[in-house]
């Protein structure tokens, strides 16, 4: 990395602190035609060799934004669990439209305002936002908020990446199978869970949802999100494929999928995502296989 590159990463890392500064980003793809996507504030990620004023979404969640780009139709049904700023949410309501619909969780108050927000900038209706907690139980419990360091880990347990303070405050839970009930939902294609290491107790609150719709899954694998609460990433992955009967694909960097077999670590890096497919829907996602 030369000198303008290091000075343009301190610039744009400087740029994401500030809480609102409007931009417009774009998704790049195989095909002719990226995706515009209004964002209220700077990502700190961002490829320092195409220049500082370059905003193609860059680094996590890309790959599978991708495959989401290119998987999604109009009237599919998304579960954006764990949603953050809401990015899986803006692409998923863009694709779907205008039949289809997107239900967001997101518990902490400044994201799930964010969310809203970012839905409004890219004129998106067709997404339920909801600031809960998906867990195994329908009450309300302590959740960990950072205040400083990375911001993105907000936990019912303490997270170990956040590099900052927490503050613990009071959140709604539910069990994903109260709220399909309590909704009538009659079909879920995909969900994105993304929930910091409480995904095991997601699980035991989802499993008959699971087993009834058999969607796709888009599951996050680090051991160290996992650690708090005593398991491993890859004894996820494996109760998801034996439970539930699934198999698992990764991403590359254009969102084509190659089978995966579950490994013993799970690092925290960029492709830390991976998609996990239902035996009997494996020839839904034959078309984006990668070609060998």
């Amino acid at each position: 990395m030369d000198l303008v590159q290091k000075y343009s990463c301190k610039v744009r890392f400087a740029m994401s602190k500030l809480p609102y500064f409007p931009v417009k980003y774009h998704l790049s793809t195989d095909q002719a035609k990226s995706i515009p996507i209004f964002w209220s504030k700077v990502m700190p990620f961002f490829n320092s060799e195409k220049g500082l004023f370059n905003f193609e979404l860059w680094g996590w969640d890309v790959r599978e934004l991708r495959f989401l780009n290119k998987f999604l139709l109009p009237g599919m049904v998304v579960f954006d669990i764990g949603a953050y700023h809401g990015i899986y949410s803006v692409i998923a309501g863009k694709q779907i439209s205008p039949t289809g619909q997107v239900y967001t969780f997101e518990p902490t108050p400044s994201h799930y305002r964010r969310i809203k927000q970012h839905l409004w900038l890219n004129k998106i209706d067709n997404v339920v936002v909801e600031q809960l907690a998906l867990s195994n139980s329908d009450g309300t419990t302590e959740f960990h908020i950072p205040v400083s360091g990375v911001m993105t880990v907000g936990s019912l347990k303490p997270s170990l990446s956040s590099r900052g303070k927490l503050k613990a405050i009071k959140v709604e839970t539910k069990r994903l199978d109260t709220y399909v009930e309590k909704q009538g939902i009659e079909k879920i294609d995909i969900m994105k869970v993304d929930v910091e290491g409480a995904e095991m107790l997601f699980l035991e609150g989802a499993s008959h949802t699971i087993k009834r719709f058999q969607p796709l899954l888009i599951l996050e694998a680090i051991d160290v999100s996992c650690e708090p609460w005593g398991y491993k990433a890859s004894e996820l992955l494996s109760k998801v494929k034996q439970d539930y009967d699934y198999v698992f694909y990764e991403f590359d960097e254009q969102g084509y999928l190659s089978l995966h077999t579950i490994r013993e670590t799970y690092p925290a890096v960029s492709n830390s995502n991976f998609l996990a497919v239902p035996r009997l829907k494996v020839d839904f996602v034959t078309p984006f296989l990668a070609k060998i």
